[in-house]
Parts: structure tokens; sequence; C-alpha cells
């Protein structure tokens, strides 16, 4: 009579989990696996946390620079003309200006050669016979 496969199936995988070494190695998984929870739990916290506080500096930043720009346009009483001007040279003269000097800096910087300073003679150099001919 043939063993029912089924059965020995059974059997064989029932012997497979309740063996030693495979509910250590379930164990050894699932503590691996709470413990990559807990971590990437913790890091979308803290990213979800630094989103937040760069959204309420940035809000406080707009605010208050705005505040001020109010302020100052209230006050100082500008033309048009100096209005865009001043608009042009925060927005895009500034910022150019400034990579333009960070950026000659970073290539001096990575970019610089050591001075090579020339070889001075140690022996006087000696003429050789037959070159002062004609």
């Amino acid at each position: 009579m043939n063993p029912n496969p089924i059965n020995y199936q059974a059997i064989e995988l029932w012997q497979t989990l309740s063996d030693q070494e495979t509910t250590l190695t379930f164990k050894q998984a699932v503590l691996k696996a709470w413990k990559l929870l807990q971590q990437a739990g913790r890091l979308i916290f803290l990213v979800g946390l630094l989103f937040f506080v760069v959204v309420i500096w940035l809000w406080s930043v707009a605010y208050r620079s705005g505040k001020d720009f109010r302020y100052w346009l209230e006050t100082a009483q500008v033309s048009p003309e100096t209005l865009v001007s001043t608009t042009i040279d925060i927005l895009v003269r500034r910022p150019i200006a400034w990579l333009v000097n960070w950026s000659e800096a970073k290539r001096k910087e990575l970019l610089r050669t050591p001075e090579v300073k020339a070889l001075t003679a140690t022996v006087e150099p000696k003429l050789i016979k037959g070159t002062d001919e004609k």
C-alpha cells in the first residue's frame, strides 16, 4: 500500500515546525523584525517632526518678512522703481553674487596646486666638447 502523500507532508511539516532549531530561528526572526519596525517607526517620526518644524519655521520667517516688508513700504514711501530695484537686488543679484564668491572660493580650495619651485643645480654644468666649433 502506498503512503498517503498529504499525511506524509503534514508529518514532515510538523516535525520541522516542532524542531528546536526552527523555534530559535523564528524567535530570532520575530525579534529582528520587531527591532526593525521600531527603528523604522522612530525614523518616520523624526522625519515627520523635522518636516513639521521646517514648515513652522518657514511660516514664521514668511510672516516676519511680510510684516517687515509692509512696515518698510508704509514708512519709507518708496517709489515703484525703487521697490522693483530693491526686490531684484534681494532676489537675484545678492544670491548670484554669493554663489559666484562661494564657487570661486571652492574652486581655489579644491583646485589649488602646491607652488613648484625650480630645482637649483648643485653641480656646475659642463660644456660638451665640440659645441663651440663651427
